[in-house]
C-alpha cells in the first residue's frame, strides 16, 4: 500500500499571477514566466485530488481519483496550449487524444492514462472489482509523477527544483 510519506510531496506554494507572460526575475534570480490562473488552478486542483487519492482507503476509489488528478495536470497542460477551434463542430475527444497532438513529449503519458480511464469510467458505473489494490498504487505514483512533470513543464517549478 502506498503511503503518503513514500509518494511525491508538491510544492504547495504555486504563484498565481495575471495573464502576461513577460518574463520576470524570482528572489533566486531564476527567470520564468508567469502562468496563466487558470493554469495554476487546474494544477491545484490536481494536487488537491492527488492527495485525497493517497489518504482514500477504497482501492477503486483511490484508482479513480488518481485518474481524475492525472486529467486535471493534463488539462493545465491543455489550457496553456490549445487554440480557439473553428466554427465546426466537431465530435468529442478524449483529454488524451488532444494532449498526444498538443504535447507529443507527454506521448506515452497519455497512452497510459488513456488506457486507465477505460478502468475509470467502468468504476464510475459500478464495476469496483476491476482494480487491485496494487494497480491503484501504481496510478497514484505515476499520477503524482506526472503532475510534477507537468508543473515543471508549464512553469509552474523552475527546472532542478525537487517537488
Amino acid at each position: 500500500m502506498v503511503e503518503p510519506a513514500d509518494c511525491l510531496t508538491f510544492d504547495s506554494q504555486l504563484l498565481d499571477f495575471e495573464h502576461t507572460f513577460d518574463l520576470m526575475q524570482n528572489e533566486r534570480g531564476v527567470m520564468y514566466s508567469p502562468i496563466p490562473a487558470g493554469v495554476t488552478a487546474l494544477l491545484s486542483q490536481a494536487k488537491t485530488t492527488w492527495a485525497e487519492a493517497v489518504i482514500e482507503p477504497r482501492v477503486a476509489e483511490k484508482y479513480r481519483s488518481a485518474h481524475v488528478a492525472a486529467l486535471r495536470a493534463a488539462a493545465a497542460v491543455l489550457a496553456l496550449r490549445a487554440r480557439p477551434a473553428s466554427a465546426v463542430r466537431r465530435r468529442p475527444t478524449s483529454a488524451w487524444v488532444l494532449l498526444d497532438g498538443l504535447a507529443p513529449e507527454l506521448a506515452e503519458w497519455s497512452a497510459y492514462f488513456a488506457d486507465s480511464a477505460r478502468r475509470r469510467a467502468a468504476i464510475e458505473t459500478g464495476s469496483e472489482s476491476l482494480v487491485s489494490e496494487r494497480d491503484a498504487d501504481d496510478l497514484l505514483r505515476a499520477a503524482g509523477e506526472f503532475i510534477a512533470i507537468v508543473e515543471r513543464m508549464v512553469g509552474a517549478l523552475p527546472l532542478g527544483v525537487a517537488s
